[in-house]
């Protein structure tokens, strides 16, 4: 809001009275569009009389945009029932089955009770990495628009192979590094999809685990007043205060899940198949030594002298 006022309003009073355009009515307007659109082809629209349907956790349809008019020479937003209805009954659809307790507050102004407890988590491409150039370039030949990306942590899920894979990129480094060259550029972004090497699976499964301390750490409230808070034995709490609290415990299920899953793979590193050994096998030098490659000492002895006189 700032900045449109900075940038816009204040250079066109006439048009845009200060009076009306204010912080509040921008807030309540960015609300309404928000909790009251739907994104249909591509973009978010909002649609009259579509937006009174309520969301049914259990519907598995969604609006969606579909020919409209005569000859369907336009399009609208389309309702379709996933079931058959009784007369009486409230018609409803899905507002999303993936969203997040944060993304539904944000959104529509509610939690549903099902809502995943999730996290948004951010990662980089550190500027004073040796290999950044290199990094870059990869990243942006895989389409990525900006090295600073954001993914959703969920509990009792495993996080999103995508965050794995860059992690392993952002990671590389030492021994590793000679997959930075560009020999390997074309195919580098594939290999980060599997566990590369121990140290480098080590050090991608610890930067994650970090940043979600780190995150759980910078929550202000404990845990034991937002559990009171959604008991109902903090009488004292407005429904704003128990749907943040609702928010805070869905955020924290996720990191301390996230935590877990890593400190498990960190078990299980020493058994986790990496870029030599795959290799390796690739190369079929994987198996054991055949007869024709079993040499006695005295084979190299005579293997020698033959080198020696032949050198004479």
């Amino acid at each position: 809001f700032m900045r449109l006022q900075r940038r816009v309003m204040e250079k066109h009073p006439n048009v845009f009275d200060p009076a009306t355009f204010t912080l509040e009515n921008y807030q309540w307007a960015m609300a309404v569009v928000t909790s009251r659109s739907f994104f249909v082809d591509s973009r978010l629209r909002m649609t009259p009389l579509v937006d009174f349907v309520n969301h049914d956790p259990a519907a598995n349809v969604e609006p969606d945009g579909a020919p409209m008019g005569f000859l369907g020479s336009s399009r609208g937003v389309r309702l379709r029932a996933d079931r058959d209805y009784a007369v009486g009954d409230e018609f409803r659809v899905s507002y999303g089955p993936e969203r997040s307790a944060v993304e539904f507050l944000q959104m529509f102004g509610f939690i549903p009770e099902y809502a995943p407890s999730s996290c948004e988590i951010e990662m980089s491409i550190r500027e004073a990495d040796s290999f950044f150039d290199d990094k870059e370039d990869i990243l942006v030949n895989n389409e990525f628009r900006t090295l600073s990306q954001v993914w959703d942590l969920q509990a009792d899920k495993d996080p999103d192979p995508t965050l794995l894979q860059f992690l392993r990129l952002r990671e590389i480094g030492q021994k590793d590094a000679f997959i930075l060259e560009p020999l390997f550029r074309g195919e580098v972004w594939y290999h980060m999809s599997l566990p590369f090497s121990p140290a480098n699976e080590g050090d991608a499964l610890k930067v994650l685990e970090d940043e979600c301390v780190r995150l759980l750490t910078s929550f202000t409230s404990d845990d034991e007043t937002d559990r009171r808070i959604l008991a109902g034995s903090s009488p004292e709490a407005s429904e704003r205060q128990k749907l943040m609290a609702r928010v805070r415990v869905s955020e924290k299920a996720a990191l301390q899940s996230t935590i877990e899953w890593c400190e498990s793979e960190a078990l299980g590193l020493r058994l986790k198949e990496y870029y030599q050994e795959r290799r390796l096998k690739l190369l079929n030098l994987d198996g054991p030594l055949t007869d024709d490659e079993v040499y006695a000492d005295d084979d190299f002895e005579r293997l020698g002298s033959r080198g020696m006189s032949g050198g004479q």
